[in-house]
């Protein structure tokens, strides 16, 4: 592996994950270039972010953000579990490229803020399609096992009167200048038919492993039906898209050198408070090292 995995910590619960011996024997610890940056004792980032919060993360994680200098060194992130997921967009606020997004989540992260304009982990998807300059494209896949595409109005490539035959309920029509543009069924054969043969731009990756099912993860969330393969043959058939079927290029390394591919992270798991921690410590460890593995071989 050419290189490494930042974790941002703010619970401890990935610091028990990939460095703490396993008792039970289950697996060796991952081993791979590791930088962490310590967010446990900043305040007023639990599910919510408030500005002072977001600002002091925002300048910490700045050196790994695209097109900072680190970005290619550490380009896959840890950001801990679920309750910090609008990390996501704090990684991606400085993109200042054409890009697309792809989430896979058992949840939409769209909601409307409760509290103002405070970034929440169930809205932030919401707001950066609102405030985004440089986000064209989103893909949204694992609620209620579908995926969703959404573009920027003006730059829709596929023609209005396909939404007609869109189900309905599960996404909203529109957010801000993105309209939902089509739906499929959360398989690879459906992620192959919404999308073009080219996503035709930069992506980024956000996964919340809430999207698997319990038998191979679990979390604090309410959860998906996927498996650790479905998921590994989902991320293979976009980088499948984003290299135009070139099978010899689907790599991370490819990516980040071709500026491709921005960024991957990954969030979701157990709280270090859940009551259920001690015995489901090695069913998450095995599929968090298995995943990683997968991400970084």
């Amino acid at each position: 592996m050419d290189f490494g995995v930042l974790i941002t910590d703010f619970s401890g619960a990935f610091r028990r994950e990939y460095f703490l011996p396993d008792e039970a024997g289950c697996d060796a610890p991952f081993e791979p270039d590791f930088e962490v940056l310590d967010f446990t004792s900043l305040e007023g980032v639990k599910s919510y972010c408030d500005e002072a919060s977001a600002a002091e993360i925002s300048r910490r994680i700045s050196p790994f953000r695209f097109p900072s200098e680190k970005w290619r060194e550490y380009p896959v992130h840890i950001i801990d579990t679920g309750e910090y997921h609008y990390m996501s967009k704090l990684f991606t606020d400085s993109i200042d490229i054409p890009y697309t997004l792809l989430m896979i989540d058992n949840h939409t992260d769209l909601q409307e803020p409760a509290f103002g304009g405070i970034l929440s982990c169930g809205g932030w998807l919401r707001e950066s399609m609102l405030t985004s300059g440089t986000l064209r494209q989103v893909l949204l896949a694992g609620p209620e096992g579908r995926i969703a595409l959404y573009e920027r109005s003006a730059e829709s490539v596929i023609p209005c009167e396909a939404k007609e035959s869109l189900p309905s309920g599960i996404f909203p029509p529109a957010i801000g200048e993105f309209s939902l543009i089509a739906e499929a069924p959360l398989t690879v054969e459906g992620l192959k038919n919404i999308c073009s043969n080219d996503l035709g731009r930069a992506l980024y990756v956000s996964i919340d492993k809430d999207v698997m099912s319990k038998e191979s993860y679990l979390t604090d969330w309410s959860q998906g039906t996927l498996s650790l393969a479905e998921l590994k043959s989902l991320l293979i058939a976009v980088l499948h898209r984003l290299f135009s079927g070139d099978t010899l290029s689907v790599s991370i390394a490819n990516g980040l050198t071709t500026a491709r591919l921005l960024g991957i992270d990954i969030c979701g798991g157990l709280s270090p408070q859940h009551p259920a921690l001690t015995c489901d410590t090695s069913l998450n460890r095995h599929t968090d090292l298995a995943l990683l593995s997968a991400l970084t071989d």
